[in-house]
């Protein structure tokens, strides 16, 4: 590719170092809905360029870094779970540096009004939020996160840290067929409610995982 104006046609042959954006962010179960980024200005980082060991990491795991100034999404080429149409259960791992920042980790929305969505989680300023449609289900401290939402067709149940939040019931969901959903912001263009921070690992399920929930956590740890 082409590093700084100079294009190199063996990987092995790089002499800089560059910073590298994600393109693509594959979806590893089998069902090809992959997340994209079409747009470079709008691509989050998984190497910030300054030495050749600056891959982003948290906890000495590569990790994706969202910057909500440069207002950076991904989309999946359809959605990944819809709460308006089945049971869901969503898991995260992610580290919101909460510094003056209202963005989403994950959203879904119609494709005909994407800024129509529901939202899956949110971190603002300080703690990360988790909740649906503006109903908060938890809080905890900024940092690294595991945290999940779990959808039973009529309540939700948010956990914290493998905790239960101690929050649980009924929020509004947009009866809407939505199309997407977007990592990083509650639309593709970035430019509504970008996070900031880093994303290691989402985890969705079209059915309520909670009787499962023990496992898969342990799993991601």
């Amino acid at each position: 590719g082409t590093v700084g104006g100079t294009t190199y046609t063996n990987p092995d042959s790089l002499t800089v170092t560059a910073s590298c954006v994600v393109v693509q962010w594959n979806d590893q179960s089998g069902q090809g809905n992959h997340a994209s980024q079409a747009s470079q200005a709008k691509q989050p980082t998984i190497h910030e360029g300054s030495a050749n060991t600056d891959l982003v990491q948290d906890n000495g795991n590569p990790a994706i870094n969202f910057s909500g100034s440069a207002n950076q999404a991904l989309r999946t080429s359809s959605y990944a779970v819809e709460l308006s149409q089945n049971n869901a259960s969503v898991f995260s791992v992610h580290n919101g540096n909460g510094v003056g920042n209202t963005g989403y980790v994950l959203s879904e929305a119609d494709s005909s009004n994407p800024y129509s969505s529901n939202f899956i989680y949110g971190t603002f300023t300080g703690p990360a939020i988790l909740w649906v449609n503006a109903t908060t289900f938890g809080t905890a401290q900024t940092g690294q996160v595991l945290s999940g939402f779990d959808y039973n067709g009529t309540n939700f149940q948010a956990h914290l840290d493998g905790a239960a939040s101690g929050r649980a019931g009924t929020a509004t969901v947009n009866a809407e067929a939505n199309d997407y959903t977007y990592i990083g912001s509650q639309a593709q263009d970035g430019s509504s409610f970008s996070f900031t921070g880093n994303i290691q690992e989402v985890i969705t399920y079209k059915s309520d995982q909670s009787d499962n929930r023990p496992g898969i956590e342990e799993n991601i740890n």
